[in-house]
């Protein structure tokens, strides 16, 4: 019954998302409406009825992997089965700090010791009894006695238990010859790595509970029992809650927005908005999406309804205000960003005083040389920098540009002082600047039971969004459109379908666990195609550090590299334009041993593949100087106008790997989406219209979606193709698909 209903929500979704499909709603004031009113009617009548269907289903989704209730109703309370449980059904990893804590070891059945420990003892707790958590440091030698002992280990209860597919098999080989080619390519033998080290410390901070028995406390750990050949020491300390839990024990995040400006031949930077985030607890993971809300004082003065796409928007804004919401529920805003590079805190005050200073300055210049005029200032760049920390090792930062009109390789030159901007590079910066952003911050991987109540979220609240859509695209009125227009929600349930995938797509499934934060995102990107403009998506890994249960360092190394290349894989397999340039469709479709790909060095010559614009072999050099192993194709990729390299960025010292793209990123560019309109009132009104596009977006999503979701009943490969030809066989969508597709324009 279950495997029926979830068949057709499949169907369903791709009914109702079709009308996201093409770009974006057509602007307020357009001459002709989309829809007949016939067409609408049944539009709405399948958007009632899907979210009807998702009510429901939310109400019979019971998980023990999202839900505790359910998991202490299975095991009656009963505080002996419960310690069984967790002893049983849950993996030893390692790792060092609190990463997922009780739900997210109740997600994905992994943890270490402080992460189970937190799970059993939230479990015997609304059992009745009295818990603590207790700490000691173990023996080195005790540490080392247990990662031998748990590293062949295999992982319980984290899905199902199929036989593999021959197409899965397949890849499972591809996969496997591919990371043992692409290590020799970088040069990385046997030997030891830092896999082994770090592990070894992670194991040593041992943590259990203690439950109240009497007057006494019982030991309860999940992973050294009484009687065991390994012995655990005393107790150098307790907490009574989890909150008293050292918070130098958390992983945790911190997202900035930082900007650059020119001045005078030099740059600085500055943090326009700045959100910490610690993910603990979080088993779906926490979804961030940034925008960045254009200004223009003359927008405000236009009583005339007339449209303005990115076009205009990147020609006339003179202020940005970078706007981050946080899991639907939190909107956290920075101060604006000024065309000028300055940090403003009152955009009206700041294009009063602009005015004034120009009325002085004009002044000013009848009374000296041109040359005497103060230096002109200029935003130069715009990056997303994500500090992910770790306990026991230095932070992870990553950044990721959304807008840099000055470049890598001039940014590390010396001559800056003859730069100036010019209209297309202040063109580029508007287009750039509009970019909106989603990334899911995820502690486990994601099962089953989460990617459906995303999805299942996702229709029940959006029903009245999705509806007044449709008035839109119907042309008609009602003073309700506005505001249902401003209730759009938006979780990255392709991002998370592309998680879910890893983990029941790879070969090492039972070995490789999420040790750290990982960062996945997508773009929305816009820039000139002919004389209007054209919308672009784009998936961007950002951190995919994985844990290994491997015997030795090398194994390590080479299973993180095999899943580095499993995610440039389901990047591409699960985008809507699937023959995209992707490192990894390159790297298999060619012989990689040939004289095609090869690895770069530091040397003089560095080996560029020819044609290469200088802002990406800045990146590659970049690369190379951190430390990196960069190995490239001699074939550039070309996109737009951008020409840019296909290439495997790896960590040497544990095998970290990311199949590389545009703008440097982990990335996967998807197809375009079409034009985009925006009111000309543009500061009231662009928060509404950029909900408009995420779910014309999510429209998209769902097509991945659907790949996923027929994928995780059964861990097999299928086509989109496959999925889209079942899909237009439903009655649903031969009734109505052709209204839907006009929906957006």
């Amino acid at each position: 019954m279950h495997e029926k209903r979830l068949i057709i929500s499949t169907r369903c979704s791709t009914l109702v998302f079709s009308l996201l499909l093409a770009g974006i709603v057509p602007a307020a004031g357009a001459a002709e409406p989309n829809l007949s009113d016939a067409e609408a009617k049944t539009l709405i009548e399948e958007i009632e009825h899907a979210a009807e269907w998702a009510e429901q289903s939310l109400q019979q989704l019971k998980s023990d992997h999202l839900d505790q209730q359910v998991l202490l109703d299975h095991l009656a309370y009963d505080p002996d089965a419960i310690e069984t449980w967790v002893a049983e059904q849950t993996q030893w990893v390692p790792y060092a700090g609190r990463l997922r804590g009780a739900t997210g070891v109740l997600m994905d059945r992994r943890g270490n010791s402080l992460d189970r420990s937190l799970l059993l003892s939230a479990l015997l707790e609304d059992a009745g009894l009295e818990t603590r958590l207790a700490r000691t440091e173990l023996s080195e030698e005790t540490a080392e006695s247990l990662l031998a002992k748990h590293a062949g280990g295999e992982v319980r209860g984290v899905g199902p238990e199929l036989e593999p597919s021959e197409r899965l098999r397949a890849l499972h080989e591809q996969l496997e010859a591919g990371a043992g080619t692409l290590a020799r390519l970088a040069g990385l033998g046997e030997g030891q790595d830092s896999t082994m080290d770090h592990a070894l410390a992670a194991v040593r901070d041992h943590w259990w509970v203690q439950a109240r028995e009497g007057t006494t406390w019982i030991d309860l750990d999940p992973l050294i029992a009484d009687d065991s050949a390994v012995s655990r020491p005393a107790p150098q300390e307790t907490f009574s809650t989890p909150d008293k839990v050292p918070a130098e024990l958390d992983h945790s995040l911190t997202l900035k927005v930082v900007t650059e400006r020119w001045q005078a031949g030099e740059l600085f930077e500055e943090v326009a908005l700045e959100y910490a985030l610690t993910p603990r607890d979080a088993a779906r993971g926490h979804s961030l999406e940034l925008d960045l809300n254009p200004f223009n004082r003359s927008w405000l003065d236009e009583e005339s309804a007339s449209d303005a796409d990115p076009l205009r928007i990147a020609d006339e804004a003179r202020l940005w205000q970078p706007v981050l919401r946080v899991d639907e529920d939190e909107v956290v805003t920075g101060e604006w960003i000024s065309q000028a590079g300055t940090l403003v805190k009152d955009p009206m005050s700041w294009a009063v005083d602009k005015k004034m200073a120009a009325s002085t300055n004009a002044l000013a210049a009848l009374g000296r040389a041109a040359t005497e005029a103060e230096p002109a200032t200029q935003l130069t760049a715009v990056w997303l920098e994500y500090d992910i920390r770790r306990p026991g090792q230095a932070n992870r930062l990553v950044r990721r540009e959304l807008c840099d009109i000055l470049g890598v390789d001039r940014r590390d030159q010396e001559a800056l002082g003859a730069w100036a901007i010019d209209e297309q590079r202040q063109r580029g910066r508007g287009f750039a600047l509009q970019t909106n952003s989603v990334a899911l911050v995820s502690i486990a991987t994601p099962q089953r039971p989460a990617l459906e109540q995303a999805i299942y979220r996702q229709y029940t609240d959006n029903r009245s969004f999705h509806i007044a859509l449709v008035y839109r695209a119907a042309g008609w009125e009602d003073e309700r459109i506005e505001a249902s227009l401003a209730t759009a929600k938006s979780y990255p349930v392709d991002l998370l379908a592309m998680m879910t995938a890893r983990g029941l797509w790879s070969r090492q499934r039972d070995r490789a666990y999420p040790d750290e934060i990982n960062i996945w995102s997508n773009h929305l990107m816009w820039g000139q195609g002919g004389a209007s403009a054209a919308g672009v998506l784009a998936t961007d890994i950002v951190a995919n550090h994985i844990g290994a249960l491997a015997a030795t360092g090398s194994q390590a190394r080479l299973l993180r590299m095999e899943e580095g290349m499993l995610d440039t894989f389901i990047e591409q397999h699960l985008s809507v334009d699937s023959d995209g340039p992707n490192a990894y469709g390159r790297f298999v479709s060619r012989d990689p041993m040939g004289s095609e790909w090869r690895a770069l060095t530091l040397a003089a010559d560095k080996g560029w593949p020819g044609e290469l614009p200088a802002t990406e072999t800045a990146r590659l050099a970049a690369a190379l100087e951190d430390g990196a192993r960069v190995v490239i194709s001699d074939e550039v990729a070309q996109f737009e106008h951008s020409r840019f390299p296909y290439w495997w960025q790896i960590d040497p010292s544990d095998g970290t790997t990311l199949g590389m793209g545009y703008r440097g990123w982990g990335a996967e560019i998807a197809e375009k989406v079409g034009t985009h309109q925006v009111p000309s009132k543009v500061v009231q009104a662009h928060q509404k219209q950029q909900a408009a596009t995420r779910a014309c977006k999510f429209g998209e999503a769902i097509v991945k979606v659907s790949t996923a979701v027929v994928l995780v009943q059964n861990p097999v490969m299928i086509d989109i193709a496959y999925v889209i030809e079942l899909e237009a066989a439903s009655l649903y969508v031969t009734q109505t698909s052709s209204g839907i597709s006009r929906i957006c324009g």
